[in-house]
């Protein structure tokens, strides 16, 4: 199932807002098997939107780099339904140095069995003008968390875009809080910030 919302901004560009909650199902005997059943399997095993971002991606400026992996995974539903279905995210850990000196490294996390990485996406955002050019233009919405570094207030996220330059993968990247609110007591807030800088990266493709 897909659930797609338009609106317009400026009343003139129409924008698209893409949750996925499908792609995926369980797989019942073969003599169970429907014919929507075949049709979801196909989808599940076929390349899906979120490829163009699976895979290590970095950014360098001198002594400043940022090392950004994702991967897909699947998430089975919270429904009591059979066959039981899955929902396909985003997931990415990351390293950020600046002027040589590591400042957040969650990468080991890929590793481990945790219930949701600091990279997670499952929404993709973006211009379109019909559902078949939706995958093509939509840019994906990444929710960011920093271990040990809560900022009350503040729901940062990353908004990737695939970018193909002359056959070199790049992977455009703005981190923000678009959401983020000033608290009245500043003194209660340990940090003001992350520990990689809000702003525009331009990410290459190594692996």
């Amino acid at each position: 199932m897909i659930t797609i919302a338009y609106y317009f901004q400026n009343m003139k560009q129409l924008f698209l807002l893409l949750i996925f909650v499908f792609l995926g199902c369980a797989t019942p005997r073969a003599s169970e098997q429907s014919a929507d059943m075949m049709l979801c399997n196909s989808l599940k095993n076929s390349p899906g939107p979120l490829d163009k971002y699976v895979g290590t991606w970095k950014y360098v400026n001198d002594k400043t780099s940022l090392t950004i992996v994702f991967r897909e995974k699947e998430y089975p539903s919270s429904l009591d339904v059979k066959p039981t279905f899955y929902t396909r995210v985003l997931i990415g850990e990351y390293m950020y140095i600046e002027n040589g000196i590591e400042k957040v490294n969650t990468l080991a996390d890929l590793e481990k069995t945790i219930e949701v990485n600091n990279l997670f996406g499952t929404v993709m955002v973006g211009p379109a003008t019909d559902y078949k050019d939706v995958f093509l233009n939509a840019k994906m919405v990444v929710y960011f968390t920093e271990p040990g570094r809560i900022i009350p207030g503040f729901k940062p996220e990353m908004i990737l875009e695939s970018v193909n330059k002359g056959g070199v993968k790049k992977l455009k990247v703005i981190f923000d809080a678009p959401s983020a609110a000033k608290l009245d007591n500043d003194d209660a807030q340990k940090y003001s910030n992350y520990s990689i800088p809000f702003g525009k990266y331009i990410l290459t493709k190594v692996n």
